[in-house]
């Protein structure tokens, strides 16, 4: 059975900004000499780590909101700049914006089963023609109205 992660995105304030240091990332792993691939570095490894690869994503909390998520295409376990064991999560450089669903702060990661995983925005019908402003849909969320 597939599983995703849900993390926070540290010192990441929207989609454009988590887009922005992922570029950043990549260019710098280009520069590097290594190929432009993109990786999360993590502390500890996933315990579930087959449940992860087969399908699963990360799910990105920006603001008290999961907002994207992104395909886990491999997790490594190599040592990091500093010289300590760290595990690797090469992800997709697709960035997938979700329909906003709230989250609680809270540290590190944890595990989200399929079904609670909040849906892909393109797959979410909106009755609207135009986007709203993100600012006014949180707030609708919250009133119950979306």
């Amino acid at each position: 059975m597939t599983v995703h992660i849900l993390r926070r995105a540290f010192r990441v304030d929207s989609l454009d900004d988590l887009k922005r240091s992922q570029k950043e990332s990549m260019d710098a792993e280009r520069a590097a000499g290594r190929p432009r691939r993109l990786y999360r570095r993590m502390r500890t490894t996933p315990t579930r780590t087959q449940e992860i690869l087969d399908g699963g994503s990360i799910y990105w909390v920006i603001k008290g909101y999961v907002r994207a998520r992104q395909r886990i295409l491999e997790i490594e376990s190599r040592m990091d700049n500093e010289g300590r064991k760290r595990c690797f999560l090469r992800l997709s450089a697709k960035l997938v914006p979700t329909v906003l669903h709230p989250c609680k702060p809270r540290r590190g990661w944890r595990y989200l089963t399929p079904p609670d995983a909040p849906v892909d925005l393109p797959l979410a019908k909106h009755r609207f023609d135009d986007e709203l402003p993100l600012d006014m849909e949180v707030e609708l969320r919250e009133l119950g109205l979306l």
